[in-house]
């Protein structure tokens, strides 16, 4: 059967014109810079049809991602150095989700599980009141040891008064700090809810920044196995995403059942090193044997480098803060 002209013209895909570059090109992307034909200039039913398959689709790479990340340790990270990447979500795309679920659950847990009492605020602004300054820490009471507290009541406890002290004479820098480390405590008598959210984001930020360093150190251990960085950046990516997707699970749970005496959930931290073992295991192909001591190497590098990092994040954070 021989095709008429207009057959054969409406059955050839039509040539559309990028927005964005100015090119001519048939489909659906440009091939120049990218940019999809999708028209926003379009009846609502449209454009509320095309969100839900977006959204589908990415409840679809998001749940292989998560069997792939859980279920098969380091097999994520090989298959997409493999190039087998449109079946998985982007792994920074994954963590930053993951990331931002867990920081919004430990600081709804954090907001409730911290409270301030009205009569331990009552003490430490009595004691505020009763001395204008502070000429030094005692070594024997420390800074948080004035405020009694029960057994089952953890709260504050804070000593301003300069008896029993050395007495000297403060110079203005001196007397400048205590004024603004008295009114640090009184804004977090206040409200403890704000600083904490604003050290939670300070923290958030620092630890995405500390995960090339991880990645740096999985170099280091596995270069003989894997010689290129970007390999083992992906696998850092992807096992912080699972340690943030526990954390998650564990404060979840602390957060609606808070009065229980079995906390059951914390043995999932357990699952932290096991799993980031068979991580190295079926990524790396080393024997088990050598990868039990580079996963200790590891842990131990890390371990140190978290709490360095950890201390400068706090300290740099209270001088932000309140310094």
């Amino acid at each position: 059967m021989i095709k008429t002209q207009e057959e054969e013209k409406s059955n050839t895909p039509e040539a559309v014109r990028c927005k964005n570059c100015e090119t001519s090109f048939e489909g659906k992307f440009c091939p120049e810079c990218g940019q999809s034909i999708f028209e926003y200039q379009r009846p609502f039913r449209f454009l509320l049809a095309d969100f839900t398959g977006n959204l589908f689709a990415f409840d679809t790479r998001f749940w292989k991602s998560l069997k792939a990340l859980t279920i098969q340790p380091g097999k994520l990270t090989r298959d997409f150095t493999l190039g087998k990447r449109a079946r998985y979500m982007p792994p920074f795309r994954f963590f930053i989700f993951i990331s931002f679920i867990f920081f919004l659950v430990f600081s709804s847990y954090l907001a409730k599980a911290v409270v301030v009492s009205d009569e331990n605020k009552e003490k430490v602004y009595k004691a505020l009141q009763e001395k204008d300054s502070i000429s030094t820490f005692q070594k024997e009471t420390p800074l948080l040891d004035s405020i009694p507290s029960s057994s089952t009541d953890k709260t504050f406890r804070i000593d301003l008064s300069s008896e029993a002290t050395p007495t000297k004479v403060q110079s203005p820098e001196d007397t400048q700090e205590i004024e603004k480390l008295k009114t640090a405590v009184t804004k977090v008598m206040e409200d403890p809810k704000i600083y904490m959210n604003s050290f939670l984001k300070f923290l958030s930020w620092s630890l995405f920044l500390l995960m090339p360093v991880y990645a740096f150190i999985l170099w280091l251990f596995f270069r003989k196995s894997s010689p290129y960085y970007y390999s083992h950046l992906i696998m850092a990516v992807n096992q912080h995403s699972f340690w943030f997707l526990i954390g998650t699970f564990v404060f979840f749970l602390q957060y609606i059942w808070a009065d229980r005496h079995i906390e059951a959930e914390f043995y999932l931290l357990l699952l932290l090193p096991i799993h980031t073992y068979f991580g190295y295991k079926q990524l790396y192909k080393r024997s088990w044997i050598r990868t039990i001591f580079k996963s200790l190497g590891i842990f131990i590098t890390y371990g140190l480098c978290l709490i360095f990092a950890m201390g400068a994040i706090f300290a740099i954070w209270v001088k932000s803060e309140f310094l």
